[in-house]
């Protein structure tokens, strides 16, 4: 049975052999983080298949190995390339599986300063390790994407990517967020942590997370926002930074 190595090549050279027709880019939201020890591959995985749970049909593209799995459903699919910041380049050759019903296409971020298309981004969420140090560097980062025009108001969304207790995940996401304001000016949306104290606490955060994406992604689709059955369990509701 090939190793997911194997299959990663095999993925990254199927997508470059069948090329799809070139329709408009859906919106994008890319998962990112300052700490190369984060794992954004799993993160952004996790929220794929939440979203395809929910029946959007989503695209996950990133060059990851553990992309290399059956799919959740039919409304997930994936696209593994070599690098993802010439994301826009495979689209204009038509190397990305989009179609016209793809509705949202997530995308691990290798290197946001090199990534030309995340000032396309709907949303960017930056996966932070709970220290007051992994802050202080995603607020760096951040900082990068303010200078260069990328960012505007609420575009960024920090993640918890450990488990903490609630009152220390919010007073780190409370300093994120004072920081990103004082120094920036710039108001980042309610954080998240994605991780509980168990394999199914970390799917409902990972599911409520993905339910605000799906909002602020298809605010125009009214019937989803209004007829949406999605609960949050009390313990994984969003962290709000103010």
């Amino acid at each position: 049975m090939p190793d997911q190595a194997t299959q990663l090549r095999r993925l990254i050279r199927d997508v470059k052999a069948n090329a799809s027709p070139r329709v408009a880019l859906p919106p994008l939201v890319a998962v990112a983080s300052a700490q190369e020890k984060v794992d954004t591959a799993e993160i952004a995985f996790e929220l794929a298949a939440a979203l395809a749970a929910m029946h959007r049909r989503v695209l996950l593209v990133g060059a990851d190995a553990s992309y290399c799995r059956p799919n959740v459903n039919a409304f997930l699919s994936i696209a593994a390339v070599s690098e993802t910041k010439n994301l826009l380049q495979l689209h204009e050759a038509g190397h990305l599986p989009v179609s016209e019903n793809t509705e949202m296409i997530l995308v691990d971020a290798e290197d946001l300063a090199e990534a030309h298309w995340i000032r396309h981004a709907r949303q960017i969420v930056i996966a932070i390790p709970p220290s007051s140090r992994a802050v202080v560097e995603s607020y760096t980062c951040v900082k990068k994407l303010s200078n260069a025009g990328v960012v505007n108001h609420e575009k960024i969304r920090p993640v918890l990517s450990d488990y903490v207790p609630r009152t220390v995940a919010s007073k780190l996401l409370k300093q994120f967020d004072s920081t990103c304001k004082q120094f920036l000016n710039l108001r980042v949306a309610d954080g998240f942590v994605l991780a509980g104290v168990d394999r199914q606490q970390t799917l409902q955060a990972s599911a409520a997370l993905a339910h605000e994406l799906a909002i602020e992604c298809l605010a125009t689709n009214v019937s989803f926002r209004q007829v949406s059955q999605h609960r949050r369990n009390p313990a994984c509701r969003r962290v709000g930074s103010t």
